[in-house]
């Protein structure tokens, strides 16, 4: 064998062991999160203690500037999958911070349903995500839908969850 072989074979071993003891969740093992700084370490949660029972939808409409409404447009976040993302996958944490954020407003929807939720950060988070998607140049409001459909059966058609109000568009 080389020395690039041995190295090689050395360097994934390391990742196999960390990535087993990444996978520990108490004491002092939380040092093999804190330092990877490129996430190269997964995370598996096999028995999660609240797994998703929801999948969640953005989608969006803008009023133009004659007064009509656009189609609902469904926000797609990140790219495809690719077999590539075992290795590289940047896009996740674009997608876990939005399904995050669609989470806690559909949470806040289902127990607040007050004005007040307008001002909470997951709504002016989905807001200012939304107002800055391209758009035609006669949009002048915006307008967001949050929907849900059940991850087991998938036989009922998504629901409405919340409804945003009309929204100046951002950057106009």
């Amino acid at each position: 064998m080389t020395l690039a072989e041995i190295a090689a074979i050395c360097l994934l071993a390391a990742w196999l062991v960390l990535s087993v003891l990444g996978q520990i969740r108490f004491g002092a093992l939380y040092w093999v999160r804190a330092w990877d700084v490129f996430g190269i370490i997964p995370m598996w949660w096999f028995f999660a203690p609240n797994p998703a029972r929801h999948d969640f939808y953005l989608l969006y409409r803008d009023q133009l500037k004659d007064g009509s409404r656009t189609e609902w447009t469904e926000v797609k976040i990140g790219t495809n999958r690719k077999w590539t993302n075992l290795i590289w996958n940047p896009g996740r944490r674009e997608r876990k911070a939005l399904f995050d954020v669609v989470t806690s407003l559909a949470r806040e929807a289902a127990t607040t349903g007050d004005i007040t939720i307008q001002v909470s950060v997951p709504y002016l988070s989905l807001l200012n995500y939304v107002s800055r998607l391209p758009r035609t140049p006669a949009s002048e409001l915006t307008q967001f839908l949050l929907m849900q459909s059940e991850v087991e059966t998938y036989k009922n058609p998504p629901t409405a969850v919340f409804m945003s109000n009309l929204h100046r568009v951002g950057g106009s």
